[in-house]
């Protein structure tokens, strides 16, 4: 009887010892958010040279993902893997948006943003990476972290083209630490 205390006691003390970690699992999700950019015609002459300036946002609740919206009070921490931008359709060919020309992922504490570098040829399926620059990434994640309230995708800029419609997808992929315990 005294043999079996010293076994419980030393599974329970190795128990506390190891961490809360071996009780946490990811889970794989992909938030995403499709933007209508509408560039609108140019009515005055002081409008009629490029560039156009056009903006759409549109809101994402992480709350409402099936992938995670279970564990609401159990999510422990979230990493940012990558950030795609995918144009599903054009009016017109031969559209670019303009460098500088920038995406902006909000909620009320944070925020982060991925300007253009260099012009975007806008082509359908074409797949542009939103880089980890100055640790946006780690931003979004904080967005991310609170599934309870949603956050904005928008994107600003310029584009070559007046008088085009572009439709493009932002896909978060991200890894949401869960404590099962």
């Amino acid at each position: 009887m005294k043999q079996m205390m010293k076994i419980a006691l030393g599974m329970m003390f190795a128990l506390g010892l190891a961490s809360c970690d071996m009780f946490n699992v990811d889970v794989d999700t992909t938030l995403s958010g499709e933007l209508d950019i509408v560039v609108e015609e140019g009515v005055t002459k002081s409008t009629l040279d490029a560039p156009y300036e056009f903006a759409d946002s549109v809101t994402i609740d992480p709350g409402s993902e099936d992938d995670i919206s279970e564990y609401t009070d159990q999510i422990v921490g979230v990493a940012v893997e990558n950030i795609y931008a995918v144009v599903s359709s054009v009016s017109e060919t031969g559209v670019s948006f303009l460098a500088g020309s920038t995406f902006y992922i909000y909620n009320s504490t944070d925020s982060a943003d991925f300007p253009l570098p260099a012009d975007w040829p806008i082509v359908v399926d074409d797949t542009l990476t939103l880089d980890d620059v100055g640790g946006s990434y780690s931003d979004v994640a904080d967005i991310l972290e609170n599934i309870e309230e949603p956050f904005t995708l928008k994107m600003t800029g310029t584009s070559s083209h007046e008088g085009v419609t572009v439709t493009i997808t932002v896909d978060v992929e991200s890894i949401y630490e869960v404590n099962l315990f």
